[in-house]
C-alpha cells in the first residue's frame, strides 16, 4: 500500500495547491482518489505505522488527519495549525508532529491525542518551520531543526521530548545557516 500527499504547506508565492490524498494498493502501479481528503489542504507529511498499512497520520496546512482503516474515514485530532513533519518511534509508541510556527507535539495514543512537547513562541522562533527526527538507536532522543526569523536552530532531547536543549556549536550559538535548511 502506498499513500501521496499533495501540495506544498511551506507558503511560497509559486507553490503548487493539494487537494488531498492519492492512494494505491497494487505498489503504484494504480491510484485511487480518496475524496474524503480533498478538505484537508496541502499535505505536509505522511507518517504510515509500520505494523498497519491503513494507520495513516496526515500532516496538513489545516491540522493532523489520522485513520485506521486505510482511508475510508478519517479524524481531525489536531487543529493547531501547519503539520509539517513527524517522526516516530521504532514501535510507533511515540510520534512527535513539527507544527510550523507553534512548535512540536507528542501522541503517545497512536495519533488521538497531542501534547505541545516544545513551544516555538517562546523560544522566539515563531516563524519556525519545525523539521525533527529520532535517534534509531536511542528512541528517547530527538533532534529539532527550526528556520525562523532568518535563521537555522538545532535542539535536542534525551528524554523522550520532556526538555530540550540548544545545540552550540562553539560559539556560543545554536544558529548556523542563514537560510531554510530544507
Amino acid at each position: 500500500i502506498v499513500y501521496a500527499g499533495t501540495g506544498e504547506p511551506f507558503g511560497n508565492l509559486d507553490r503548487v495547491a493539494g487537494i488531498g490524498i492519492f492512494k494505491s494498493t497494487d505498489a503504484g502501479e494504480t491510484w485511487s482518489y480518496l475524496a474524503n481528503t480533498s478538505a484537508f489542504g496541502d499535505i505536509g507529511r505522511l507518517i504510515i505505522n509500520p505494523n498497519d498499512a491503513n494507520h495513516l497520520i496526515a500532516g496538513t496546512s489545516s491540522g493532523i488527519y489520522v485513520t485506521t482503516n486505510g482511508g475510508t474515514t478519517w479524524a481531525k485530532t489536531l487543529a493547531s495549525g501547519n503539520a509539517q513533519d513527524f517522526a516516530a518511534s521504532n514501535d510507533f509508541s511515540a510520534i512527535y508532529a513539527g507544527v510550523n510556527g507553534v512548535g512540536v507535539y507528542k501522541s503517545t495514543d497512536a495519533g488521538t491525542t497531542w501534547t505541545k512537547t516544545f513551544d516555538a513562541v517562546s523560544e522566539n522562533k515563531s516563524l519556525g518551520r519545525i523539521e525533527l527526527d529520532i535517534s534509531p538507536v536511542d528512541n528517547t532522543r530527538l533532534f529539532l531543526g527550526i528556520y525562523g526569523n532568518n535563521t537555522i536552530n538545532f535542539y535536542k532531547s534525551d528524554d523522550s521530548g520532556t526538555t530540550f536543549s540548544a545545540i552550540n556549536f562553539g560559539t556560543g550559538d545554536n544558529n548556523v545557516l542563514a537560510s531554510q535548511g530544507w
